[in-house]
């Protein structure tokens, strides 16, 4: 809604024109400290808008560039109290340093148990203390440590293993949704 006109302004991909979205699919839309809106899709990559509405920039997967998205499938976004802007995808998570495009990708790796739980991440969360929590669809919770750049893995047997959502909780705690697992205080 437009503040004062109670209509409703609507954002669409349209066929040869850029400054629309990259797709009609979208998971969340965030908007960070410097007011750019940031849209994640499913199958179209990651778009940041201006407060306009207009597509400024597509973050895509391209197979040929080790340093693009890791997948097209976009579902989570967080900027952290540090100005570090996670994006959560099908494929891992990536960390993106807007100034200059570049992406660092985690994923899982299996011989490696400091790695992601899973690497289809799906919610994205910073507590009260810092901690990024990184919700997975197959594995539970994964989380990252900004004072020590340390992830670590949380899989508790109550927790289900697709974590949709977190929240804070009282006495610094934190709510965890899943799929299968509820919610839970932790």
């Amino acid at each position: 809604l437009e503040p004062g006109e109670q209509a409703f302004r609507h954002f669409r991909h349209v066929d040869g024109d850029p400054r629309t979205l990259s797709g009609n699919n979208v998971w969340q839309v965030l908007e960070d400290s410097s007011g750019s809106i940031w849209v994640a899709t499913v199958a179209s990559g990651l778009d940041r808008m201006d407060s306009n509405g207009n597509v400024l920039q597509v973050f895509r997967h391209d197979p040929r560039q080790p340093g693009s998205l890791a997948s097209d499938d976009v579902q989570a976004l967080l900027e952290d109290r540090q100005g570090h802007f996670w994006v959560g995808t099908a494929d891992g998570l990536d960390l993106l340093d807007r100034a200059s495009g570049t992406i660092a990708h985690y994923r899982h790796e299996r011989e490696n148990p400091a790695s992601l739980n899973d690497s289809s991440v799906f919610s994205l969360y910073q507590d009260s203390a810092g901690l990024v929590w990184i919700g997975t669809a197959t594995a539970g919770v994964s989380r990252w440590d900004p004072r020590s750049a340390e992830l670590g893995a949380r899989q508790p047997a109550w927790l289900g293993k697709f974590v949709t959502a977190f929240a804070d909780a009282p006495d610094n705690r934190v709510w965890v949704a899943s799929m299968g697992g509820g919610l839970v205080d932790y």
